[in-house]
């Protein structure tokens, strides 16, 4: 099952309509995807998929979509931030990956040209941050 996360992204000065979306595959998966829709299909997607364990650094998996195929990546990244051997972002700190999926959407859209931000409200992190349900 996956839950909306509101990031609120202004495009060229103007609100942008977009939608993220986010889902775990079990405690130590998380998959963050953003579209921003254009009037023909995407202008831009990038779906990022966070691996992480205690004991082990988080790795992550970006695929970034532009508006043609020269503007596509798959990116992988270890992230150096884990503070503490037992740490794991996925499972404890979810918000930090949010965030970087976030300002990896704002790269991406500012390599396609445009002048970007991208916020997110305090409450976004509301169903991200739920512990899961059995």
């Amino acid at each position: 099952m996956s839950s909306s996360i509101d990031l609120q992204i202004t495009l060229d000065g103007r609100p942008a309509k977009s939608e993220t979306r986010f889902t775990r595959a079990g405690a130590w998966v998380l998959t963050i995807a953003s579209t921003l829709p254009g009037p023909d299909g995407p202008v831009v997607e990038l779906h990022s998929t966070y691996v992480g364990h205690p004991g082990l650094r988080t790795r992550a998996t970006h695929l970034q979509l532009g508006p043609d195929c020269g503007q596509s990546a798959l990116l992988s990244a270890e992230h150096a931030d884990d503070r503490q051997p037992e740490d794991c972002l996925v499972l404890f700190r979810p918000r930090d990956l949010a965030y970087d999926h976030a300002h990896r959407l704002l790269e991406l859209l500012q390599q396609l040209g445009h002048t970007a931000s991208v916020d997110i409200p305090e409450h976004a992190f509301n169903a991200l941050e739920r512990p899961a349900t059995r």
